[in-house]
């Protein structure tokens, strides 16, 4: 198995955005992060864990909507060592990184309880 650097540039159609409906889209906050990128680039990687030849986006479905948004068709991910399990985990505990909204943190715990038990 190769082992991959923790931040990569890849492709958008290399994500798998299964987590895509966990999130709340506001507009307001996308039209930030996409003046953001169109004048400083992507600062932020966004996380995500391999799954074969590609990966599972675990958060940065914001950053991902703006790239696309501004004409992107790649995006910087951090890769996750872990399972997809840990990082949905560590994703929930590092809440002081952002602000959840409690439907997004449910609908995550949701996710781990029904996928990974």
């Amino acid at each position: 198995m190769d082992i991959l650097p923790p931040n990569i540039e890849v492709d958008i159609h290399l994500l798998d955005l299964r987590y895509e409906h966990t999130r709340i889209k506001d507009v307001k906050v996308l039209a930030r992060m996409q003046n953001s990128i169109m004048r400083y680039g992507q600062i932020m990687p966004a996380v995500a864990v391999p799954d074969g030849n590609n990966f599972i986006l675990v958060d940065g479905y914001l950053r991902l909507q703006a790239l696309k948004n501004c004409g992107r068709d790649c995006i910087i991910i951090q890769v996750s060592d872990g399972k997809e399990a840990d990082a949905l985990f560590s994703l929930l505990a590092r809440n002081n990184d952002r602000h959840w909204e409690a439907i997004e943190q449910a609908s995550l715990i949701n996710e781990l309880h029904n996928r990974f038990n």
